[in-house]
């Protein structure tokens, strides 16, 4: 009952099931998702998604990933606003979320060109300001993801959950930085280090054969522990980097030069990789280990709305409960768009007729201060600086590698980063004040992440440690919650979905990542 769905289906792809959908999304969320979001996503993924064809181009019904990424999506949101007269800001970051008896009231921000401070009344916000993947130094996401929004909702007292899991995918870092998936794992392919090595048999435990790993890793793009395996490829490339074995990009090799490799890619992605610079069949790539996507953020209901801030809203990478401990390909996507669609028609309702809570002068002039604060600093260095050694401790003591002393080592060095850097800044343009106001947001995102990642003191998902390597449901089947507790978090957990059990049999052969 899903007519014209072949006509926009370029892969020819089983018409969208829910249901399938559902209990995808549930068997990959290992315990850690909401169901009543994760069946939110798998019931109005058509009727959310299908619309954004007619404004965009070409969608990909079983996952909802899209072609060119979301590119076209934001094409046809962007000429939608502008038909709208809606007032948007150009060029200005929100800063800080007001609140008045406990619930929004407004935020305020900076113009990124002048400097000016922004004060706008509002009865709600909504919050898509994407992930953290700015705490890194590999990433494949944007600039502007510098962990804001989840900071942002923290000061605010909005409960935030599943923070430490990500996807982590392998991408290209020289010349161009690309997310690129398993289709590399071909017959004949080296990968070695920059003397040549090739190193991933030094890190085999005994038992855990080169093939293995291989064969395994093809069958997903993103890092996961749900196999026995494949996590040792990514494992070793950050220990060999850790090392000093990378090259001067920081890269390490794949290698697909010899003859008998047939070209695992279709033309067409075969050609972006040229476009990009990457001559994957005549020369070695330059990849590394890089964060991806954020799966956790702000504990929304049904609605999109806050569970314990009235009046905010989120989606995409700063909202929780959609996914797990692993996503399905493509959900990111489709979830910032349905949560989206669900929260703003929400917030409108809810705010319409009401009277917008006043802002007294104190609560704007606490933000005020702050923003104040932060440009009055005259120290000595940059904030890029800061952030450029912030985003090397995150990597090396965050990402696929984790231990204990890794992750106590990340919360007592952003604590000191903090207090020793952070306020001995020299910020003279409006430029370097956005950019002090990231680092502190991805200082506070930073430690949570490094908090949460701590307590669980097991593998699941795309989350491993190398002192904890296995699952442990009798004591972990619970998702991380963190909360405000004055100026500290309170992480606490909570059963999310007892009724989860694994069928990991039922995903055999599926490709989810």
């Amino acid at each position: 009952g899903m007519p014209g769905l072949q006509d926009f289906d370029p892969k020819g792809a089983k018409p969208h099931s829910p249901d399938k959908d559902y209990a995808n999304i549930i068997q990959l969320g290992l315990g850690m998702t909401d169901r009543k979001l994760a069946r939110i996503m798998a019931d109005r993924a058509y009727g959310i998604m299908t619309p954004l064809v007619d404004w965009s181009g070409e969608i990909f019904p079983r996952q909802w990933g899209m072609k060119s990424h979301g590119i076209p999506i934001v094409f046809g949101l962007t000429r939608m606003v502008r038909r709208s007269g809606v007032e948007v800001l150009e060029s200005t970051m929100i800063t800080h979320l007001l609140k008045e008896d406990g619930r929004i009231a407004g935020a305020v921000g900076v113009n990124e060109e002048t400097g000016a401070v922004v004060v706008i009344e509002a009865g709600a916000v909504f919050l898509g300001t994407g992930g953290k993947a700015g705490l890194f130094k590999h990433t494949t996401a944007g600039p502007e993801c510098t962990g804001d929004g989840h900071a942002m909702a923290y000061r605010a007292g909005a409960q935030l959950m599943n923070l430490e899991f990500k996807q982590v995918f392998p991408g290209t870092i020289y010349p161009t930085i690309n997310h690129f998936s398993a289709w590399w794992f071909v017959p004949h392919v080296r990968i070695y280090n920059a003397r040549g090595e090739e190193y991933i048999d030094k890190y085999l435990p005994d038992g855990i054969t080169r093939e293995m790993v291989y064969s395994q890793r093809r069958k997903h793009g993103p890092f996961s522990v749900r196999d026995s395996a494949s996590r040792y490829f990514d494992v070793a490339t950050m220990k060999e980097t850790k090392a000093g074995n990378a090259n001067k990009h920081d890269a390490l090799y794949i290698d697909l030069t010899d003859p008998r490799v047939k070209d695992p890619l279709t033309q067409a992605r075969g050609e972006y990789f040229h476009y990009r610079g990457i001559r994957y069949l005549e020369e070695p790539i330059e990849f590394n280990i890089c964060f991806h996507c954020s799966n956790g953020g702000i504990r929304i209901d049904e609605n999109a709305q806050s569970i314990s801030v009235p009046g905010l809203y989120a989606a995409g990478e700063v909202a929780a409960g959609m996914h797990g401990a692993n996503r399905m390909a493509g959900h990111m996507l489709s979830a910032s768009q349905i949560f989206g669609a669900i929260g703003g028609k929400h917030a409108a309702g809810i705010t319409a007729g009401l009277k917008r809570p006043a802002l007294r002068p104190a609560t704007i002039g606490e933000a005020v201060d702050e923003i104040a604060w932060f440009r009055s600093m005259k120290g000595g260095e940059k904030p890029a600086a800061v952030t450029r050694d912030l985003q090397e401790l995150a990597w090396n003591t965050m990402l696929v590698d984790v231990n204990e002393s890794l992750l106590e080592g990340a919360v007592s060095a952003i604590a000191d980063l903090r207090a020793s850097r952070l306020t001995r800044l020299d910020v003279e343009s409006p430029g370097d004040l956005v950019k002090t106001m990231e680092l502190h947001n991805l200082l506070t995102a930073g430690d949570l992440l490094a908090r949460a990642t701590r307590m669980r003191k097991e593998s699941r998902g795309d989350m491993y440690r190398e002192d904890y390597p296995d699952r442990d449901d009798a004591n972990f089947n619970r998702v991380i919650l963190v909360d405000r507790d004055g100026d500290s978090p309170r992480l606490s957990t909570e059963v999310i979905d007892p009724e989860w059990e694994d069928r990991e049999a039922t995903l055999d052969g599926f490709r989810w990542g």
